[in-house]
């Protein structure tokens, strides 16, 4: 501009302007609340970059017209909008994600997609819209770049909170242990009752545990916990629907958890766990972290409960009675667990 002497083109006013981001996604006792964490965490970043984010769940938008047209316009004034969707959910709402991916004006706006794979099923099955960037958080380690695609667990989310807790060394020879049961938002298949059953048959010393309650734990589920509980002689603390386990997260020395986000989290933290996978696609990246000793596999939930609950217990025993291999997994979690996915996509 300055050699030229031309006014300044429209875009470089546009660009003083603040941005206008709008993030989809789903969470429910079907498909947990990992999509709506992760996307929350993502557009909590843009705010420090001049962003103004805004969230929706579409979960409640499914047969509300009302509502599905105020969101159009929503999304209609973006600069920016990003999907993070559970693949079920665009198998059984293609037409409600067409209305509204449809109504995206390109030339203005920048559509992102968050897939569940590699091979990017949920960008297949919406193959009629154009993404400008897809993103698997998931396959290999670190994380590979292209034009349009970002895949590899180097491009994982995690809420700011997490990055001050991630120290270079853990206390991993403390005593006694602390325990932390965190099964995600859902726990459809209820394993944070069979850790805590394994964990009363296992251990005659009494342990602080907490367990974290989901906001879409079914009642039936909590019934045959709190059951458990009530035969508990362990010191246990029950924490429902927290916003994040950031305080969970400081004072524990072995954590309980299934292969989704929260698996994630302690990864990066280096905290030693034990993990048992509720599907094929979790099962698959959890023994790739088990193949470079980062974690301990109970199995997957498939395998029934009685074996798991075995499982659960001859694992944990081998994390507790070890303080070497606390500390070797500490380690080695950390060097695959990259943090800086946020700033990374954006």
């Amino acid at each position: 501009i300055l050699e030229t002497g031309e006014s300044s083109p429209n875009w470089a006013y546009a660009e003083m302007k603040r941005k206008v981001i709008t993030g989809l996604a789903v969470q429910s006792e079907k498909y947990g609340i990992g999509h709506a964490v992760r996307l929350s965490s993502l557009l909590d970043v843009t705010k420090k970059h001049g962003w103004s984010p805004s969230q929706f769940d579409l979960t409640w938008l499914v047969g509300n017209q009302t509502q599905v047209s105020a969101l159009i316009t929503e999304v209609q004034a973006s600069d920016c909008l990003v999907l993070d969707v559970d693949p079920r959910f665009v198998e059984e709402n293609l037409d409600l994600l067409d209305q509204i991916l449809g109504s995206v004006n390109q030339a203005k706006c920048a559509l992102v997609l968050f897939d569940s794979r590699t091979n990017f099923p949920v960008r297949q099955d919406i193959s009629r819209i154009q993404f400008d960037l897809t993103i698997c958080p998931y396959g290999p380690p670190g994380v590979e770049i292209t034009k349009d695609e970002i895949i590899g667990f180097g491009a994982t989310i995690f809420d700011a909170s997490l990055e001050e807790l991630r120290i270079e060394e853990r206390d991993c020879q403390r005593e006694p242990l602390n325990f932390l049961i965190a099964c995600g938002g859902s726990d459809p298949f209820n394993v944070s009752t069979l850790y805590l059953r394994s964990l009363n048959q296992l251990l005659t010393q009494k342990f602080d545990v907490e367990i974290v309650i989901g906001p879409h734990f079914l009642k039936s589920n909590l019934v045959e916990l709190m059951s458990e509980v009530e035969k508990s002689k362990h010191e246990i603390q029950l924490i429902d629907s927290p916003s994040n386990l950031t305080s969970s997260y400081l004072e524990v020395d072995i954590a309980l958890i299934t292969g989704g986000l929260t698996r994630n989290e302690v990864l990066f933290l280096g905290i030693p766990s034990v993990v048992t996978d509720l599907n094929v696609d979790q099962e698959v990246s959890s023994q790739f972290f088990e193949s470079g000793e980062c974690l301990i596999r109970a199995g997957t939930c498939s395998q029934g409960d009685e074996w798991l609950i075995e499982s659960m217990g001859t694992k944990i025993l081998k994390l507790m009675t070890s303080p070497t291999l606390r500390e070797k997994m500490s380690s080695n979690a950390r060097l695959l667990m990259p943090g800086g996915g946020s700033e990374l996509i954006l």
